[in-house]
């Protein structure tokens, strides 16, 4: 056998996860959280159908989006937006061993939150410029 003629492994000095391996958890959690706030009020500033109960109450019906929902809503994705890329950099930034790994959650939560803030600036142009 032929002893392995590769580069020795340098010694691991990485103790405890660093900060920015902290910073890419923080700001996935915090994009997670902003994203599914995004969607309940969205769902806040939806159109309401009447129902038996609206009907009970003598309520009324609201047949237009929630204009300040909307905005609120956009905002949040905004800000879910910004923390999904500052995450995925500071992964990738991060990544320079051969054990190191991209976060599946980080790239799940980029495509969701990307797409989603796509998909919502198209449908709500007219409210929100």
């Amino acid at each position: 056998m032929r002893p392995d003629r590769s580069t020795p492994k340098k010694p691991e000095r990485r103790k405890d996860k660093d900060w920015m391996v902290q910073g890419s958890t923080i700001l996935c959690v915090l994009a997670w959280m902003l994203s599914f706030f995004a969607l309940l009020v969205i769902d806040l500033a939806a159109p309401t159908q009447a129902n038996m109960f609206t009907h009970l109450m003598g309520g009324q019906e609201r047949v237009t989006w929630n204009e300040a929902f909307i905005l609120l809503a956009y905002i949040m994705l905004v800000l879910s937006v910004i923390s999904c890329v500052t995450s995925l950099t500071f992964n990738v930034m991060r990544m320079k061993r051969s054990h190191d790994k991209l976060k599946i959650s980080v790239l799940v939560i980029n495509v969701l939150t990307i797409a989603g803030f796509i998909f919502f600036t198209f449908n709500f142009v007219d409210i929100l410029f």
